[in-house]
């Protein structure tokens, strides 16, 4: 029966894991997993939209494109051309490397809050095996 229950948590953590995958709440997909079944939850979660995927209809802002040099226009930043003037442009690099290092922050952030969960987890365990 115990072996059933870490089984259980253990698929509700990976429901977790692949929730997070999916721009989706790490502990939020991890509780729903425990209360109805990490089969159920996996089914849920299949086929909710997939957050994490840039979409693009996004609207423009510093954060997500930059400006063009000609008609100062928003565009996104590895265009080669101009979608309002039709002006050549360079990608912008350096705009790609920062937000690829603030998504791998992001997912370094996850991990930890995952890890924590975790830990929590199994303390709980600790304290209901050494108190029952």
């Amino acid at each position: 029966m115990e072996g059933l229950i870490f089984f259980w948590f253990g698929l509700a953590i990976a429901i977790g894991i692949f929730a997070s995958n999916r721009g989706r709440s790490v502990f939020g997909w991890f509780l729903l997993a425990c209360i109805i079944s990490p089969l159920l939850a996996l089914i849920l979660l299949a086929v909710t939209k997939n957050r994490s995927i840039l979409s693009t209809d996004i609207p423009p802002a510093d954060e997500t494109h930059v400006r063009c040099t000609q008609c100062a226009e928003f565009i996104l930043p590895q265009a080669i051309k101009c979608k309002h003037c039709g002006a050549s442009v360079r990608p912008d690099t350096q705009f790609v490397q920062r937000i690829t290092e603030q998504k791998m922050e992001g997912k370094s952030e996850g991990n930890q809050n995952l890890l924590t969960g975790i830990l929590f987890i199994v303390a709980l365990f600790l304290l209901a095996a050494i108190f029952s």
